[in-house]
């Protein structure tokens, strides 16, 4: 154990010695490659693939060393491709890339800020840092696209794949064809009064000098802000939805907001502080509660539509394609479907049934009710060349794909000058 916390020291010191004291660790052609580059794209493979490199080092290290290699082979396509005149990137593209990554970053971790900690500089510095690097893919992936565009496999490719990898190819899974009803319980208009007179009342204490973020650990819905009192951070106009957005951008700083409705429910908003078209707000989300009556209104809709459709089992997609639009929800002819790809509660139910068989009206975990029927299901089995063709015919053109591009830059290597340091 001791030994192994000094491995995580050593370690740590000699990432962060390395990431202070910057350097080439590689050239490709003329492209240097830096260490902190390394470490960076390193970071953010980590960060993608879910690998916790403060507590999996020995997994980290792995990861720099792909780092590097990615590097060096994106570095050598680049070389390559830069010689063609028919790749042509625009500025455009470069920057709608790079918006769409910093986004997903930020996304994935939860604020701007924390993107900021994470890389350790600001978000204008981060991109004015990968803007190259995000030409060099778009640069990468065209170069890669015009080289397997006209790569195909014969039918012979395939039986050859088949019998090399048929113990390594997955089983097919499990599937079921089936079509579903739900009916949603719809709040009446008494539980849509109860929830706005609930919120006023919680707007008259506020306004009299109660403690907004306290209100919202007690009574919030909104469960990923409730616990730090309501609070959202900054947030840049046109992340909001319109509802929301419309009441924040308008009040006034620590004015707090009468009773609104969003696509998520009823709020009161709070806000904090202004920075031009950033804003930082407390909220209080209440969800609307549908009352007893309102459930019993869901239920007896679902067990009329039950006996018409034990009358008429040929109506079933009919009106499974009607709520469909009319709910935008789980109803829908869903047609061979993989057991995994299924809401766990409705696969329960299905798994009971035979084949051309409508089921009893069950209950979701959302409180909605449902019908299912069941046309047919398969078994998990064995891919074969007669039941899987398409499935195995695209696993060898996949494989195929990955092959030649990995030669393609095995041999691109050979007539660049490659450094490692």
């Amino acid at each position: 154990m001791m030994y192994r916390f000094f491995c995580f020291l050593l370690f740590w010191s000699t990432l962060f010695l390395q990431d202070s004291i910057d350097g080439v660790v590689a050239v490709v052609g003329e492209q240097s490659i830096l260490r902190s580059t390394v470490i960076q794209n390193a970071k953010m493979l980590a960060l993608q693939s879910g690998v916790d490199f403060a507590h999996n080092p020995e997994e980290f290290s792995f990861v720099l060393d792909q780092s590097l290699e990615v590097l060096i082979n994106q570095n050598v396509v680049f070389c390559e491709a830069e010689k063609d005149t028919l790749i042509v990137i625009s500025e455009s593209e470069v920057s709608s890339a790079l918006d769409r990554y910093v986004e997903g970053l930020v996304s994935e971790l939860g604020s701007e800020e924390r993107l900021e900690a994470e890389v350790g500089k600001s978000l204008r510095q981060f991109r004015n840092e990968t803007r190259e690097d995000i030409y060099k893919n778009l640069l990468f992936e065209k170069y890669q696209q015009n080289f397997v565009q006209n790569i195909g496999v014969t039918r012979s490719e395939v039986e050859n794949f088949y019998i090399d990898f048929q113990d390594s190819i997955p089983p097919n899974p499990s599937s079921t064809n089936y079509s579903l009803i739900e009916i949603p319980v719809e709040p009446g208009v008494k539980a849509k009064n109860s929830t706005i007179s609930f919120l006023s009342d919680l707007v008259d204490s506020l306004r009299s000098g109660a403690n907004f973020a306290d209100f919202a650990r007690l009574y919030s819905d909104d469960l990923g802000s409730a616990q730090s009192g309501g609070e959202l951070g900054y947030i840049r106009r046109g992340l909001l939805v319109k509802e929301f957005e419309e009441v924040a951008f308008g009040l006034g700083i620590d004015e707090i907001s009468e009773p609104f409705k969003s696509p998520f429910g009823y709020h009161i908003v709070q806000l904090i502080e202004r920075h031009g078209e950033k804003i930082n707000v407390r909220h209080i989300l209440r969800n609307i509660r549908p009352t007893e009556e309102d459930r019993q209104i869901a239920l007896d809709e679902i067990r009329k539509i039950y006996h018409f459709i034990k009358e008429k089992p040929s109506s079933f997609d009919s009106l499974a394609t009607l709520y469909s639009l009319k709910y935008e929800n789980l109803s829908r002819i869903y047609g061979w479907t993989i057991d995994n790809n299924i809401h766990p509660v409705v696969l329960d139910n299905l798994h009971v049934l035979s084949p051309s068989t409508l089921s009893y009206p069950f209950e979701l975990d959302n409180g909605s009710f449902v019908l299912a029927y069941v046309y047919d299901r398969k078994k998990s089995s064995k891919p074969t060349l007669e039941n899987s063709w398409g499935f195995i015919e695209n696993l060898t053109l996949q494989h195929k794909i990955q092959s030649s591009f990995n030669d393609k830059i095995n041999e691109l290597k050979l007539g660049i000058y490659i450094k490692v340091f």
